[in-house]
């Protein structure tokens, strides 16, 4: 991911692999278990309001899917307390921010990094200007 990028855009990107990764499976189960400790993720989902890339990118993979056939479940699961599951992604992930060989797979900006720099680029402008 760009290193500008939040620790939110990282649970979303992982939940649309896992389901992108779900429907390349060659099953006739058609059912997918989406854990996470994403509260933000989850709440941002059931938001219509929120229209961030990767949200809107987990709700149209979510309607195809549907649309297939697919049950989707969305559960919240809680953060450093023991789960398995929730401990090995989380192991897994560091290990991935961390790689040196790891293939750039989310270069979008935050919007909240976007504003920074302008706001910054504005105070330098303004500072010259004044000066």
């Amino acid at each position: 991911m760009n290193e500008e990028c939040s620790n939110n855009q990282a649970e979303q990107l992982a939940i649309l692999k896992a389901l992108q990764h779900a429907e390349s499976l060659p099953t006739e189960d058609r059912s997918v278990s989406i854990h996470t400790d994403s509260r933000i993720t989850l709440e941002s989902l059931k938001n219509w309001e929120n229209h961030t890339h990767l949200i809107e990118e987990i709700r149209n993979k979510v309607a195809t899917m549907k649309q297939e056939g697919w049950e989707i479940d969305f559960h919240w699961v809680k953060a450093h307390a023991g789960n398995q599951g929730n401990e090995l992604a989380d192991r897994l992930a560091k290990e991935a921010a961390t790689s040196k060989n790891l293939q750039e797979s989310y270069n979008r900006r935050p919007k909240s990094a976007i504003i920074s720099e302008l706001k910054e680029q504005s105070v330098v402008k303004w500072q010259n200007e004044w000066t």
